[in-house]
């Protein structure tokens, strides 16, 4: 019974997050080799920032779409998007929040 082994508690439970933060790190790498590659001069420092802010909108975009219901290719599609995209996906997060929720001042 795979559910009920160590393995399967590992598919079910982790394996979501492991692929969200793997494909966050890969969309930080992309979004550092591109920027690198119009000019900006390479720095760890830089690097770490940029794969920290992606790894936290790629988190947050899996837990809203997990709240949402969206799961499979779809969760990872988006959680692929929105950590390439940054802090960017970031302030798109908070304009529909303020749609929703009303303003938040």
């Amino acid at each position: 019974m795979l559910e009920k082994s160590h393995a399967g508690w590992v598919v079910t439970h982790l394996w979501p997050w492991m692929t969200t933060v793997l494909l966050s790190i890969f969309a930080a790498a992309a979004q550092y080799a591109q920027r690198v590659r119009n000019g900006v001069s390479p720095s760890w420092r830089s690097f770490v920032v940029d794969v920290t802010i992606c790894v936290f909108v790629g988190v947050v975009t899996h837990m809203i779409c997990v709240a949402s219901g969206i799961g499979g290719m779809w969760l990872s599609v988006m959680v692929a998007i929105n950590a390439h995209m940054g802090t960017r996906a970031a302030m798109l997060w908070e304009r529909l929040r303020d749609r929703v929720l009303g303003d938040a001042e």
